[in-house]
Order: C-alpha cells, then structure tokens, then sequence
C-alpha cells in the first residue's frame, strides 16, 4: 500500500517531474502581462502629453525605457514562479514580447519599419527578459 504522506520520496519525485517541463502557456501569459503593462505605460505617457505642454518626444524614450523595464520585471516574476528553466523562460518571453509589439505597431502604422532596429531590439528584449528570468530564479 502507498504511503500517504505527501512528503514521501514517490510523491516529491513525481512532483519535481512535472516542475521540469517547459510550458509555452507560462510564456505566453507572461509576455501577454508585460504587454498589456507596457501599453497601460503608452497609454499613460500619452494622456500625460494631452494634458501638459511636455515635447511630443519623451514619451518615445519612457516607452522605450519602460517597455524594457516591464519585461524585466515580468520575467523576474514568471522566473521566481517557475524555479527552473530561467535563460529559455525568459529569452521566450522577451521573443514573444518583441514580436507581439511588432505586430501590433504594424497593425497601426505611424512610421517606417527598418530591420536594422527591429534586430536591435529583438536581441535586446530578449537579453532583458532572460536576465530578468534568471535573477528571479536564483534570488
């Protein structure tokens, strides 16, 4: 008869078997937070704009800053949730993260897209969201 005591070592290993699988829903909702934050950032910096005389162009540097901000955060928490995987976590979240902003800021074109800093900005996030991950993984 199986011992039902949770702290057995059947019950902890079958336990750690299934926190070693990799979950593309955990990316997925974790990408889908930092952007949904990352818009809340937009949306505020251009309400900001509307109702002040501040130049039209320091929204384009906080968003900026911030989206990058955003995703750190995000990962690190996605990383602290999960405990393992942390550099494929959030190199995955900073991918989806880029290529989901992407293809909403071609769904409202406002200017040119250049690939040259697409790539920049693609490699970047996915540093930010893979440090983010690991540091929320090992602190």
């Amino acid at each position: 008869m199986p011992d039902p005591d949770p702290r057995s070592r059947t019950w902890t290993l079958r336990r750690h078997m299934r926190q070693e699988g990799f979950s593309l829903k955990t990316v997925f909702l974790g990408a889908l937070s930092a952007l949904g934050l990352g818009l809340l950032l937009a949306l505020g910096s251009a309400v900001a704009i509307q109702l002040s005389s501040l130049d039209e162009r320091i929204p384009e540097y906080l968003v900026d800053v911030g989206s990058f901000l955003v995703l750190g955060v995000t990962a690190f928490f996605v990383g602290r949730r999960v405990r393992n995987h942390g550099l494929a976590y959030g190199a995955s979240i900073g991918a989806v993260y880029c290529l989901a902003g992407t293809l909403l800021g071609l769904a409202f074109p406002s200017g040119s897209f250049h690939i040259a800093g697409f790539l920049v900005r693609f490699v970047l996030l996915v540093l930010t969201g893979a440090v983010g991950s690991i540091l929320g993984v090992n602190v």
